[in-house]
């Protein structure tokens, strides 16, 4: 059975915002579901431990920010220009203190889960270290592991992660998470996936949506599975040790 979260924050924010709801709120039910999943947001924020989730909020703000810059870089200039280039060097020597920082919290707290400090702080967790270098993610990779067995991570979080790992070390990925520039088309390519007829069903025990679906939502790209395996061999000719 996966492990899926919901946020009581965001829960109660869709209900007294999304319009949807509009029709049955004269219903006399609306005002009690209302009040109760307000008291399930309240009692979930009274958990918190406010110091260090904004520590976390700090941090996790600072790598997201420097990564919608990029995504905006990379719209307007194509991928691999000059803008891009300088902006990744930036960008790793943010991700350098953003670890510094990371490291801090962890040697203090462990691995926080969302109860302890929110699900949005606990997903910069993730990203903080999916955005480490490779030391550091092997050496995490045990905490992230046990995390993971008692429900602070999500499993698709873990499979984004084995994936980074497998490929910076010249494996193939398990889930087909990892994407890489061509550079000499300038576009993105699929890292080799070992088999590949069963990836679906690896993204789904994991709460990973299809890959056809991801590379389309992704990166706006129409992914033919017949097409990447004829394109395989090749690519672990490229890039597998």
């Amino acid at each position: 059975m996966i492990k899926s979260w919901d946020d009581p924050v965001d829960f109660y924010n869709m209900l007294i915002k999304d319009t949807d709801f509009e029709p049955i709120k004269v219903d006399p039910r609306w005002t009690s579901s209302l009040n109760e999943a307000k008291n399930k947001k309240n009692t979930f924020l009274n958990g918190i431990k406010r110091d260090i989730a904004d520590r976390i909020r700090k941090i996790g703000a600072a790598d997201q920010s420097i990564r919608f810059k990029l995504d905006s870089v990379r719209k307007v200039d194509g991928l691999n220009a000059t803008a891009e280039k300088k902006l990744i060097l930036v960008m790793k020597k943010q991700d350098s203190t953003n670890f510094r920082a990371f490291e801090t919290i962890i040697k203090q707290y462990g691995w926080l889960g969302p109860t302890e400090v929110g699900y949005k702080n606990n997903q910069y967790l993730f990203l903080i270290l999916q955005h480490a270098d490779l030391d550091a993610q092997k050496k995490y990779l045990p905490l992230f592991k046990k995390g993971l067995k008692d429900g602070k991570v999500l499993p698709k979080d873990f499979a984004y992660l084995e994936d980074r790992i497998n490929m910076r070390v010249g494996k193939m990925q398990q889930y087909g998470s990892q994407t890489l520039i061509d550079k000499v088309s300038k576009k993105y390519i699929l890292y080799p996936i070992a088999d590949i007829d069963n990836v679906d069903e690896r993204r789904a025990k994991v709460g990973l949506e299809s890959l056809k679906s991801y590379m389309k939502s992704s990166f706006n790209i129409d992914f033919d599975i017949n097409q990447y395996k004829k394109e395989l061999p090749e690519l672990k000719k490229m890039y597998l040790k």
